[in-house]
This record gives structure tokens, sequence and C-alpha cells, in this order.
């Protein structure tokens, strides 16, 4: 048996970290249903050539030398592949554990894409990085990323106290697949696949779009830290009114009485149907997939 093909052979018996986003459907490279025929081995576990394996590991390799230089670290157990101590079922294999002497890092997942650098973390490599922590018990971790299309590297710090709710919320969908569906050999349902309509698309202006919303979800996240560090400085006061010679601020605590249209609902159906009224508007929904070359 080659070591490849060891390695896939014991995928089969746990569920990796890169896997979960699959079967929680977020992935754009897979379901829960695909996730379950290469469990069950109804279909080939790799989906890949050597040569894009060889590639991957090549690419994989400069992003983690990037990274050590950038934080002055060494990058240990590379493709390491642990298992959680009390949940069998779940492993990552690791790109590496980055470590600054005696101190550890935690794990970094290295990535090369052919878009721009990730304005926020991609839901589908958020949850990888989670699941890294969770199995070796680090408190945080890092996506490391390439950029081939603007030749330029980032890394994205994750605590996982922070993505605590969506981590729980994950294991909880994983766990049940685990058990409910590739042990007890119940598939999953398979995804809805709308059909592509074959005409030309705009990829610059969806670069564009994208580009925008990733700033203005940076910019947002940005300002509202600031928000807060201002108030902490100045005590969280309920009222404020101060001058200087550049800045006027004023703070002022604000009810703002709102409709519950909830319990409205519950409690007159009739009336909210009654003053009910339709509109009718376009929904535009444009994400980036960072495919890995």
């Amino acid at each position: 048996m080659t070591a490849e093909s060891s390695f896939h052979a014991a995928r089969k018996n746990c569920l990796g970290a890169s896997e979960w986003a699959q079967v929680m459907g977020i992935s754009p490279f897979g379901s829960a249903l695909d996730t379950y025929n290469k469990k069950l081995g109804l279909v080939d576990p790799s989906g890949r050539t050597s040569d894009a394996i060889e590639r991957g590991n090549r690419q994989e390799e400069f992003v983690l030398n990037e990274f050590a230089g950038k934080f002055g670290c060494e990058i240990r157990n590379k493709q390491l592949r642990v298992a959680h101590p009390e949940h069998s079922w779940a492993t990552a294999t690791l790109d590496g554990m980055a470590y600054r002497g005696l101190e550890c890092l935690g794990p970094v997942e290295a990535k090369t894409i052919n878009t721009p650098l990730y304005g926020k973390i991609p839901d589908y490599y958020l949850i990888q990085v989670l699941v890294q922590c969770w199995v070796t018990g680090s408190k945080s971790g890092h996506l490391a990323v390439w950029s081939t299309k603007e030749a330029k590297f980032m890394a994205y710090p994750v605590r996982f106290i922070d993505h605590i709710d969506f981590f729980n919320e994950a294991k909880d969908t994983c766990e049940k697949f685990w058990f409910g569906n590739v042990l007890a050999e119940v598939p999953p349902a398979a995804p809805v696949r709308r059909e592509r309509e074959e005409i030309p698309l705009p990829d610059d202006l969806f670069d564009q779009y994208c580009s925008l919303g990733e700033e203005i979800d940076r910019l947002t996240d940005a300002r509202k830290k600031i928000r807060r560090d201002i108030l902490d400085f100045l005590g969280s006061p309920k009222e404020l009114h101060a001058i200087n010679g550049q800045f006027r601020v004023d703070i002022i605590e604000v009810e703002t009485p709102r409709l519950s249209a909830k319990k409205l609902e519950s409690v007159h159906p009739d009336l909210v149907k009654e003053f009910q009224e339709k509109s009718v508007s376009q929904r535009v929904d444009i994400r980036r997939i960072g495919v890995k070359l």
C-alpha cells in the first residue's frame, strides 16, 4: 500500500477537519453525500491526481515558510494526524504547528488561492482551523494564505473562543452525521443542485463586487472595535457632550420603541394578514469559492 493510499484508508475511519464544511453544507468543494460516499468506499477517496497533490505540497511548504518568516517562528509536526482525545471520530491532519521557542502558537492551515486575499475568512476554512484547534487543545490558530492573483501573503488569526457558538453547532451537525449516517450506513440527502446557465459571466465585475463587500466587512468590524474602545476609554457614559479643538463628541442613551411583528402576529394574526403587502426585489448572492490551485 502506498503512503497516499494508506493516508486515504485511514481517513475512512474518521472525519477530518477539511470535511466538516462539506458535512455542514457550506463547502464549495463537496457535500455531505460526497463525504459519505468516500467513507463507505463508494467512490475514489482521493479524487485528485498525483501531480495535483505534489503541486499542492510544494505550495503548502512555500506558504508555511512565509508564515514562519513573518512571525519569527518554526513550523513543526507537518502532516501530523491528530485525533481528539475524547471524540476519536474527529481528526485533523495538520499542515503544521507553529512554535516560537517553547511557546506554541497553534496550528497553521496553509492555502494558495487564485483570487484576491480575503477580507474575512470564509466559513469553510474557518471551521477547518477551529477543528484543528479543538483536537490539539490549542486556544488559537492561523489561516495562512498566498494569493497568486495579488502575489501577496496574509495570515488570519483565529481565536477558538471567539467562534465557540459556530463551532458547537458544527460539532453537533458532524457528530450526528458520523453516527447517524456513516456508521449507520444511511446516506444523507443529496444536495440541491441548480442548473447553471451556459452564458458568459463577468468575472471582473464579480471580483469587484466581492472585493468591495470584503472591504466593507473589514472596515465595519474595524469601526465597531474603535467605537467600543472609545466608550471604554470614556467609561461608557450614558450621556456626554464634549468639544476640543478638533472634534465634537455627543453620546446620548436613546430608547427607541419598536414594533414586534412576531408578537403582533401571535396575538392578532388576522390583523397582520390584513395589512401585509408584498414587495418584489432581486436577491443577488455572489461569493468567492477560493479554489485551491
